[in-house]
């Protein structure tokens, strides 16, 4: 028998409002292939993959082709995350659990701005907080951030690499600059 992550290959995650909801309220299922399907679905045609609003008409317009499930037409990913660990865990405790000199951390936590844009349930990683963990790691580590002055004093022993993005905010785009902070 196929693993449940292979068993994705030939599902259909083509964007559909009245099938995400449907999903969304599914709360038994008959295997683990069934559930895993459901959670893929609603995380890849949700809004900011939260997996309780529907990513919305805007948004399939805005993407061009509404099936998106060719990201799992694909098994290629098996052996490029063979020796891989992810782990969803608060992130000072993953740090402190795994750091070594051959761990590599990817950071992302809720930008200076997410308090005010009441954007997360948690907004409680303050910038002195990320520095006071980070600067003494043995593994590296690469931390994405708003574009913030206090971020640049704070880490300015670090690498900063300064990138152009995109926000997108009911349909209207802004361009946005982020910083990509590293120890390496």
């Amino acid at each position: 028998m196929k693993a449940v992550g292979e068993q994705m290959i030939n599902k259909d995650f083509s964007i559909s409002r009245m099938k995400f909801n449907r999903l969304k309220n599914q709360k038994t299922f008959n295997s683990k292939a069934e559930r895993l399907y459901r959670n893929l679905y609603l995380s890849l045609n949700s809004f900011r993959g939260d997996r309780k609003n529907f990513v919305g008409e805007k948004e399939i317009a805005y993407r061009g082709d509404s099936n998106i499930g060719k990201k799992y037409k694909s098994t290629d990913y098996k052996d490029r995350l063979k020796n891989v660990i992810i782990k969803n865990n608060d992130w000072k405790t993953i740090i402190k659990q795994y750091d070594s000199k051959d761990s590599f951390f990817y950071l992302d936590p809720p930008y200076s701005m997410a308090k005010d844009n009441k954007d997360y349930n948690n907004n409680d990683v303050t910038i002195d907080e990320l520095y006071n963990t980070l600067k003494n790691i043995k593994g590296k580590f690469l931390l994405s951030y708003d574009f913030n002055p206090n971020i640049k004093k704070k880490f300015s022993g670090f690498k900063k690499t300064i990138v152009n993005t995109q926000y997108e905010t009911s349909g209207n785009k802004i361009d946005k600059k982020e910083y990509l902070i590293s120890n390496f």
